[in-house]
């Protein structure tokens, strides 16, 4: 007695012990690179007390195998939950950050089936928010002092500008105040009458 020939598998081939299948046969199947087996991997042909005889279980089935996503790692500042090295197709991570830090990117990212598996995004970022970033505080301050040291500069150099011209203008003012030798020159003249009548002449004299 025989059982019937069970038939082969897609993505997968089979061993038999015996090519007619008899009773006490058995058949190994197993799967091509990138296939996981569904089912039993050994059927056995068995005698029934009434009826003819029959095989153990079900052909199974080469279905296709994805690999795992890879942990993407924790973030700085931040950790995840369910850690663990390798997550199957399906499965998802979620994502957290410590106090006084804020999310950036996606919270939870998923495990993609394929060749290989991938995570849906990138894992986000944890940057420390604006209230207690102190490198923002030291922007403010650099900030005003940006502005107010050039400001200050320029009123110094105004002022400075402003006395140095007022002081060379004293001095063209006042350079000539000295005591020169310089002997006065005296102009005498008699005017008995303003008025002059044609031809008349005057005769002055000048002493220097």
């Amino acid at each position: 007695m025989t059982c019937a020939d069970p038939g082969e598998i897609t993505n997968g081939h089979r061993t038999t012990s015996d090519a007619g299948f008899p009773v006490g046969s058995h058949v190994q199947y197993r799967c091509l690179p990138g296939y996981s087996l569904e089912g039993a991997a050994v059927l056995t042909c068995y005698s029934r007390d009434t009826g003819t005889p029959k095989w153990s279980d079900r052909v199974p089935k080469c279905a296709l195998k994805y690999e795992p996503c890879l942990n993407p790692g924790v973030p700085e500042n931040g950790y995840q939950t369910l850690y663990k090295h390798h997550y199957q197709a399906g499965e998802s991570l979620r994502f957290f950050c410590y106090e006084g830090f804020e999310l950036i990117g996606e919270v939870t990212i998923t495990c993609v089936p394929g060749h290989p598996s991938q995570w849906t995004s990138q894992p986000p970022l944890c940057k420390v928010t604006q209230t207690t970033d102190p490198s923002r505080q030291l922007e403010g301050g650099n900030l005003a002092l940006a502005i107010l040291l050039p400001l200050g500069l320029v009123i110094v150099l105004g002022c400075g500008v402003y006395v140095y011209y007022t002081k060379l203008q004293g001095k063209s003012l006042f350079g000539f105040s000295g005591s020169h030798s310089y002997s006065p020159i005296t102009v005498e003249s008699d005017f008995s009458n303003p008025l002059y009548e044609a031809g008349d002449t005057r005769e002055y004299e000048v002493s220097i």
